[in-house]
């Protein structure tokens, strides 16, 4: 009975224990920023987070100490190593893409409603 205890026990520490998430939080990428903001980059990376599951998180306003960017650095080195795992090497260039994508369907919306005289 008692080595029956022991093991489950053991089973059960060891599914416990956190591995390393590598920026995986609530299912999406922490990616960290610091400085001012791109109020458009920001809208447009917001717009296409849910397709790539990235988020992008400002860690600090538009000056931060030498440490806080090395943890920034070092944080976000882990994070794209493990979204580079997931979507490829040329993740960053269809990533991209994408946001681009988003800004010109912005542009081509507000396009229309500025040529339409009905708004």
């Amino acid at each position: 009975m008692t080595r029956v205890f022991s093991f489950l026990s053991i089973i059960i520490i060891l599914s416990s224990c956190k591995k390393e998430d590598d920026g995986l939080r609530n299912g999406y990428f922490w990616l960290y920023g610091a400085g001012l903001k791109d109020i458009y980059g920001e809208e447009a990376t917001n717009g296409v987070s849910e397709k790539w599951k990235i988020k992008w998180v400002d860690a600090g306003g538009c000056t931060i100490d030498y440490e806080t960017l090395k943890k920034i650095t070092a944080t976000n080195k882990k994070t794209r190593a493990a979204i580079e795992n997931k979507y490829g090497k040329d993740w960053d260039v269809r990533y991209n893409k994408d946001v681009e994508d988003f800004r010109m369907k912005r542009v081509d919306v507000m396009d229309v409603l500025i040529v339409n005289k009905l708004f």
